[in-house]
């Protein structure tokens, strides 16, 4: 079965580098804080913002140096991975995916796309009705496609995803390779 601590190694990957001076940033064209890939325009109740805001001020508003000791807060570190646990990886059934591959497929791109997103990705690979929530239909159906096969076909639809998301808004050209990056790192 899939390990949701091997899928979260890779988002910390994709998301800050697993680099402690990147755990908080912000990106171009968006409005506040990012932390371990949590933004926090979408994410108000999910972290403690006001202690994200207290580091930041104790640290002058240096955002390197904040990150530095928000990555070594174990409470804050722990907040972040059971968020991404939780909302993404435990709603999809991840867990009952045999595959590990597959499943960080699913779990990356529903944290970049939304989780109902990616599974109609996924159902749509596997031939079974996408109604963007897996149960164990689609579990079934994911545990029997050949992975190599499963993993170049998601792979496409991801990035013809991240191309038409692009287009419709063009003020996302900056993340392109990022998102790329995402589809390609697993």
């Amino acid at each position: 079965m899939a390990n949701f601590s091997v899928a979260y190694l890779i988002l910390s990957r994709v998301e800050f580098g697993d680099n402690p001076e990147k755990f908080l940033h912000t990106n171009p064209g968006e409005q506040g804080w990012t932390i371990g890939g949590i933004y926090e325009l979408y994410n108000k109740e999910v972290i403690d913002w006001k202690f994200i805001r207290d580091v930041l001020e104790v640290c002058t508003y240096d955002p390197e140096r904040a990150s530095v000791m928000l990555y070594a807060d174990s409470a804050t570190k722990q907040s972040v991975f059971n968020h991404f646990r939780r909302e993404y990886w435990d709603k999809i059934l991840l867990d009952e995916v045999q595959d590990q591959s597959k499943a960080n497929n699913i779990f990356l791109s529903g944290v970049h796309i939304g989780i109902r997103n990616a599974a109609k990705l996924a159902q749509k690979v596997v031939q079974v009705q996408q109604d963007g929530f897996i149960g164990q239909y689609t579990i079934r159906a994911l545990n029997n496609y050949n992975e190599p096969m499963f993993k170049t076909h998601f792979d496409k639809l991801e990035i013809a995803n991240y191309n038409n998301l692009i287009e419709r808004n063009p003020n996302l050209e900056w993340a392109r390779a990022g998102f790329l990056n995402r589809a390609y790192e697993v």
